[in-house]
C-alpha cells in the first residue's frame, strides 16, 4: 500500500480522537489572549488587523460523530470554527446548530476529481480543453441543492487520490471560474489568503 494511502486510512478510521488535546489548545489560546473563531471571521474582521488569533477549521473527511465532539467543546469555550463538509459528510442537524451557534459551515468540494473519476479522465490537458466548464456547473449545482438555505461564504478544496493521480486538485477550478461570482468570499487553498 501506498504510503500516503495508509497515512490516510490511518488518520480517518484507525487514529484515536484527540478531543482533549484540542480543548486544551483553544483553552491554552484564550489564556494567551488569542481570538479564536472561523475562517469567515477572521477573514472578515481580523485579516489585516495586528491581533492573536487561532482560525479553527474542521474538514469534515469522515467523522460527522467527531465534528459533533468539536463543536460540544467550542460551545464550551465559546469560540466559533468552521467546518467544511463533503456532499458525502452533509449533517444537516450539525449544520443548522452550527449556524444558529454562528460559527460557518462550508463547502469541502470535489467536483473535479469525481467528474474525472467517473469520467476516466487521466490527463491535466483533458480537463482544460473541455471538462472544466461541466465540472464547475457540477459545483453549482451541488451548491445550490446540497447547501441551499446556508449562507457559505467560504470553501476548500478536498484533497482526493485522484487529485495526485492526475495531478490537478480540485481547487484548480477557481483559476478559470470565479467564486466571487457565487457569492462566497474565500477558497482557503488560494495562495494569497
Amino acid at each position: 500500500m501506498d504510503e500516503a494511502i495508509f497515512e490516510r486510512v490511518y488518520a480517518d478510521f484507525l487514529k484515536e480522537p484527540r478531543f482533549k488535546e484540542y480543548e486544551d489548545i483553544i483553552r491554552l489560546a484564550i489564556e494567551k489572549g488569542y481570538i479564536v473563531t472561523s475562517v469567515i471571521d477572521y477573514y472578515r474582521n481580523y485579516m489585516n488587523k495586528d491581533e492573536k488569533v487561532l482560525i479553527l477549521r474542521h474538514d469534515i473527511d469522515v467523522d460527522k460523530k467527531g465534528a459533533r465532539i468539536f463543536f460540544e467543546i467550542e460551545k464550551r469555550y465559546n469560540v466559533k470554527a468552521s467546518y467544511y463538509f463533503r456532499l458525502s459528510t452533509i449533517d444537516y442537524s450539525l449544520m443548522d446548530d452550527i449556524v444558529k451557534y454562528s460559527s460557518e459551515v462550508g463547502y469541502h468540494y470535489e467536483e473535479l476529481a469525481t467528474y474525472c473519476k467517473r469520467n476516466k479522465i487521466k490527463s491535466k490537458l483533458s480537463i482544460i480543453e473541455k471538462d472544466l466548464e461541466n465540472i464547475y456547473d457540477e459545483f453549482v449545482s451541488n451548491l445550490n441543492t446540497y447547501f441551499k438555505g446556508y449562507d457559505i461564504k467560504s470553501i476548500a478544496s478536498h484533497g482526493d487520490f485522484y487529485n495526485r493521480h492526475i495531478g490537478v486538485p480540485n481547487h484548480y477550478l477557481f483559476e478559470k471560474y470565479s467564486y466571487e461570482d457565487l457569492g462566497i468570499t474565500v477558497e482557503t487553498y488560494k495562495k494569497s489568503y
